[in-house]
């Protein structure tokens, strides 16, 4: 639950199997340094602990909880974000901070289109 709680609030959750016992520590190194830039709280030391555990016992595929547990489902699009949900809102808000660039880049084609429209017409 950890795993899915912090690592697939940002992105899709990678397979155990994706990177090799020497490099999954790495790679968590890498996310825990991006989490302050992201706006995002790491996971306490027990967490954490948990995540390494399933990542590194997931690849040998014999943790026994591992086996049994269902198989961790994205949820449709149509679905709110748990995060939405808790706050109540619709719209997660890394979801538009994530949108800001695209909205600044429709905004200066509008205005360049303006522009060379307006200069075309004189």
């Amino acid at each position: 639950h950890a795993y899915e709680r912090h690592c697939g609030n940002c992105h899709a959750l990678p397979d155990p199997k994706q990177h090799t016992p020497e490099e999954w520590p790495q790679v968590i190194q890498r996310m825990l340094r991006s989490m302050p830039v992201m706006k995002y709280s790491p996971p306490d030391e027990v967490e954490l602990k948990a995540i390494e555990d399933y990542l590194l016992t997931g690849i040998a595929g014999r943790h026994p909880s591992i086996e049994s547990a269902e198989p961790i489902s994205a949820p449709a699009e149509s679905e709110p974000s748990k995060s939405a949900e808790r706050d109540g809102s619709l719209i997660d808000s890394s979801s538009v901070l994530a949108l800001g660039p695209f909205i600044l880049l429709v905004l200066i084609g509008m205005w360049r289109w303006f522009f060379n429209r307006t200069r075309k017409e004189q």
